[in-house]
């Protein structure tokens, strides 16, 4: 289990240098960009503009808060990501200009190399408690955008706004309950089926 407390997390400039991303978690530790396994980070976007290239990479962002944001993936056509909207998937490699509707938009970003790692990013909205189990092998983050009580075999943790908790399988069975009104995002980041065993 690792607790990652919301004034403990990484600020730095976007790799494009366009933005701030705030980096929550990543592996193996004191990884760079250009060499991570798997990075979970924050974004606040507060102007138009390209996403970074991340090639060989497989993302998925979700927007936190804010109006939200139209994304422009080379030639298809754009999409609209709000809060309201489920997580959105896409290549690293791919060719992404965005545009903020109004204000600001804060978004929330899994990357797994690909052929090494494989992620899936829940939004947990519903305010009910949940259990969450890590499987042999797997790293589970539970973000929280808002407050909640997570009770594993090792205590009660109270996670405030933009903490983060990681669980693997020896931390058994975590019970999570949100606040009313909080949001929680559910990461399960497990090594691929593709990926070659030294």
């Amino acid at each position: 289990m690792r607790i990652i407390r919301d004034n403990e997390q990484k600020r730095m400039p976007w790799k494009n240098g366009g933005g701030e991303t705030i980096e929550i978690s990543i592996a193996p530790d004191n990884s760079t960009l250009e060499t991570f396994d798997w990075r979970i980070s924050r974004a606040r976007i507060d102007r138009s503009g390209p996403f970074s290239p991340f090639p060989g990479i497989d993302r998925t962002i979700v927007a936190i808060d804010g109006e939200g944001i139209l994304l422009r993936f080379d030639n298809a056509e754009p999409v609209v990501l709000a809060p309201s909207d489920s997580p959105l998937f896409f290549p690293g490699e791919m060719h992404i200009e965005s545009e903020i509707i109004k204000g600001v938009v804060t978004d929330l970003n899994v990357m797994t190399r690909r052929n090494r790692f494989r992620h899936r990013l829940t939004v947990l909205a519903n305010n009910r408690p949940i259990e969450v189990v890590a499987r042999c092998g797997e790293i589970v983050a539970i973000f929280a955008a808002g407050r909640a009580v997570v009770r594993i075999l090792a205590g009660e943790i109270q996670l405030s706004d933009n903490d983060a908790i990681l669980l693997s399988v020896a931390d058994g069975t975590a019970n999570v309950a949100p606040e009313p009104g909080s949001r929680l995002f559910l990461i399960g980041i497990e090594p691929s089926t593709d990926a070659i065993v030294a």
